[in-house]
């Protein structure tokens, strides 16, 4: 009897799957509708659902990484002799801004826009530490150069096969802070206030403070 009554509800669960699980068809749709979906961070997804016509399921991943790795030199004089360095730092991940995407955007359909080539690179660093967020246009760090300070690159960006890299030294007057932010502008000259656009932000609080010397900063942007 108990192995009847077992049987009858198992028969019954069984049945109710049936009627509360939507079709095939209908759980496809609700996925697609769904769409495909990117967003500005330090990893972007795409996914692309079921194909109806050979009905094969392709998922694209497409990820953006930053990485970057600070030199710290004793003096001007040893960085620019390329003397061994006192330290390293490094640092993993950034956000890609709303305004980096845009620009980013334009001048790959040719919308017009500045390149960020060598005379209009700058990487920011500074001592804010508010959470990076996508409308940002600008570090956190207050107003002054104690406080923060965008470096002109030291040569034009490159870009090998899917990996761009740029790169700047700060002297020794120059970015005398805690290295809390850092992210890249369009900027023609080294000081103190953002160009537009700004491409991305990141807060890792693992760089270190500079009190003095020379910081050497390599960004790579990975796109894969």
């Amino acid at each position: 009897m108990k192995l009847r009554a077992s049987l009858t509800f198992a028969l019954l669960c069984a049945a109710a799957g049936l009627f509360l699980t939507p079709p095939a068809a209908a759980r496809h749709r609700q996925r697609k509708d769904r769409g495909e979906r990117a967003r500005g961070a330090d990893t972007a997804v795409v996914l692309r659902y079921p194909d109806q016509e050979n009905g094969a399921d392709a998922f694209a991943r497409h990820t953006w990484t930053t990485d970057v790795v600070v030199l710290k030199y004793r003096t001007d004089a040893d960085a620019r002799l390329g003397r061994a360095p006192y330290a390293r730092a490094t640092a993993h991940g950034n956000l890609l801004l709303t305004a980096g995407i845009t620009r980013l955007g334009n001048l790959l359909v040719g919308a017009g826009g500045t390149a960020f080539n060598a005379t209009n690179s700058r990487i920011g660093v500074g001592d804010g530490v508010t959470a990076p967020a996508i409308g940002n246009t600008d570090l956190s760090a207050v107003a002054g150069s104690t406080h923060r300070w965008f470096q002109l690159v030291d040569a034009t960006p490159s870009c090998t096969t899917n990996v761009i890299t740029f790169h700047a030294t700060f002297a020794s007057a120059d970015g005398n802070f805690a290295w809390n932010e850092f992210g890249t502008d369009n900027g023609t000259a080294s000081g103190n206030t953002v160009t537009a656009p700004l491409l991305n932000r990141s807060v890792p609080s693992t760089l270190g403070t500079k009190t003095g010397g020379s910081w050497a900063l390599t960004e790579t942007i990975t796109i894969s």
